[in-house]
């Protein structure tokens, strides 16, 4: 027994060294490509600035800076015919002056991030307004380091030893407990939140006294939960003698899906639920196999083993639904005899778990989207903050420029972080309107001068037409603000160079609506029907390429119907969108 001991930890050991060390290496790899990617992006961002304002020096200086701070081996900017204009390393050929407009030339393309012998390389193309194509150019090495492959593996081993006696010393008697009345809480809370089948707070994967009571309780629950389906669907059939309209009413009232099969595995019943679940009509049911309908082969094996007898208890499965829809329906079906006593027939109970899935689905990208959005302003305020600091503190103009960038990202970060609460508020249905007269005119000078700027650096024509005299509506003006800000930043996000907004206002004593529409990107149809959903962002590569947290136009319309109004859109794909906002001016708060 020692000597298998012995073994089974020797061979272990030897695992951990070899993986520790693949993993500490490819992590380092990893981390190296990733973090190049971070510094060209910030690079490029903060170069384009300086570089459109004729800002070379600084731009040499912020290279010479990212370089050695960030120990790249390469760090350089040149125009497409090779001339460079900044080089970390001291190149011998440095331009010394910006020239005004350069064409295009073989250094136009952008490489992404590539390991080769050790060295992460990477090429970035981007456009200084009304100059021309800058290309970054980065390489970095990737080093590692075999002490700290030895200490990761050493680490490994320890940890190991030290848990195998510690599992044999106190997990029975202290950690099994623990973990498993930490799993029931979780089981609990899901209830509490609202969790309404029983079947998904069973505990599968541990064995101890108190999850095997806990995985009792919740299946005396679902027995119960049977039973009463079981006696529902029995008194249906009876009653069915009698009245067929009767057993249909009692099972088509039912949200669950029922489907009895006999012992030929042939649907002998299937109600309402059951035919809108899966997509179909009772007469493609009823009376045919269920491999017709239902062709998961582990369901298939539940039922004959059911039928045959071998299996008794019940089983539970999750089946998607086959559709060419991306967001096809998934289903939860249970498998159990009707009558133990009488494996011959079996019923199947079928629950729709799709919103549950979207669920975690929109939490995970929420969380993706969320840390993109707040870490963008915080890397500009930083580097903002480092070049002011670095200067000398007479050279007010620098220091102004500084504050203003400074205080324009922090505007933006506070706008995320609101987008965030507003969400949560919708969520939890607390998002409240507070009500006073709010001046149309005041706010759209407020929506034009917050947007010219922005318009006219991307080189857009932004024109307002608006009525000589507004109204006054009465509403929350922070709110209308908001989905005001919202639709016109994502009109002038989506617009590309020399393109065109226009936003037309106007109203009467009834009614105030405004129309923005721009000849930018446009909406894919397939993509139109969902852009008002929370964390939806549309398919097109073109817009994964722009930050966005798919917030702005779910706050935006919600905004609206608290005020009674409303926000329509139109849009064809490469000729721009419409987007009519409409409100009523003394609407009664939702």
């Amino acid at each position: 027994m020692t000597a298998a001991v012995v073994i089974i930890l020797a061979i272990t050991l030897a695992g951990v060294f070899w993986w520790s060390g693949h993993q500490h290496q490819k992590l380092i790899q990893d981390l190296r490509s990733q973090q190049v990617k971070t510094l060209s992006s910030d690079l490029v961002h903060t170069s384009k600035v300086f570089l459109g304002d004729d800002n070379l020096r600084h731009v040499k200086q912020l290279v010479r800076d990212f370089s050695a701070r960030h120990q790249l081996t390469q760090c350089r900017l040149i125009l497409p015919n090779g001339v460079i204009l900044a080089d970390a390393h001291g190149a011998s050929r440095v331009q010394d002056v910006l020239p005004d407009s350069w064409p295009s030339g073989p250094y136009t393309h952008s490489i992404p991030a590539e390991v080769d012998d050790g060295t992460v390389d990477i090429q970035v193309a981007f456009d200084v307004t009304g100059r021309g194509p800058v290309v970054l150019q980065v390489s970095a090495l990737v080093t590692g380091n075999q002490n700290l492959t030895l200490q990761a593996f050493f680490g490994y081993a320890g940890i190991i030893i030290i848990a195998v006696f510690s599992l044999l010393l106190w997990g029975r008697y202290l950690l099994a407990p623990l973990r498993s009345i930490e799993t029931i809480r979780h089981a609990l809370l899901a209830l509490d939140s609202g969790e309404k089948s029983y079947s998904v707070l069973a505990i599968h994967n541990q064995s101890t006294p108190e999850v095997n009571g806990w995985n009792r309780i919740i299946g005396d629950i679902l027995k119960l939960e049977e039973t009463a389906i079981e006696r529902n669907s029995q008194q249906s059939l009876l009653v069915s003698r009698k009245s067929t309209a009767g057993l249909e009413g009692a099972c088509d009232a039912m949200w669950h899906g029922i489907i009895l099969l006999d012992n030929k595995m042939c649907a002998r019943y299937a109600n309402g639920a059951a035919a809108v679940l899966l997509g179909m009509e009772r007469g493609e049911i009823i009376s045919n196999k269920l491999s017709t309908f239902i062709a998961q082969e582990d369901i298939l094996k539940a039922v004959k083993e059911t039928i045959d007898g071998s299996s008794l208890h019940r089983k539970v499965f999750e089946h998607q639904l086959q559709s060419n829809d991306a967001e096809a329906g998934q289903l939860r079906i249970s498998v159990r005899p009707v009558r133990r006593e009488d494996p011959g027939s079996v019923i199947m109970i079928i629950e729709d778990i799709t919103q549950l899935r979207a669920a975690e689905d929109a939490r995970h990208s929420f969380i993706a989207q969320a840390t993109h959005e707040l870490r963008m302003p915080l890397t500009n305020i930083c580097l903002y903050v480092e070049e002011a600091l670095g200067n000398d503190d007479t050279n007010l103009e620098l220091h102004a420029k500084c504050l203003n960038v400074i205080n324009q990202e922090a505007h933006r970060l506070e706008r995320v972080v609101g987008e965030m609460l507003s969400v949560a508020q919708i969520e939890s249905g607390v998002l409240g309107i507070e009500r006073d007269d709010v001046p149309i005119g005041s706010l759209i000078k407020e929506l034009e001068n917050d947007y010219q700027v922005q318009a006219q650096e991307k080189q857009i024509r932004l024109t307002f037409h608006q009525s000589p005299k507004l109204p006054t509506l009465y509403g929350d003006r922070d709110k209308i603000a908001l989905a005001l800000h919202n639709l016109l930043g994502n009109a002038i996000k989506y617009t590309t160079s020399n393109g065109q907004v226009d936003v037309r206002i106007d109203g009467d004593e009834n009614f105030f609506a405004v129309v923005i529409e721009d000849t930018g990107i446009g909406i894919d149809p397939n993509d139109l029907e969902h852009i008002f959903e929370k964390f939806y962002r549309g398919k097109d590569g073109r817009i994964s390429k722009i930050a966005g947290s798919g917030l702005g136009l779910a706050l935006a319309r919600e905004v609206m119907r608290l005020h009674g109004g409303d926000i329509v859109a139109e849009s064809k794909i490469d000729e721009g969108s419409k987007f009519t906002l409409t409100m009523p001016l003394k609407a009664e708060v939702a």
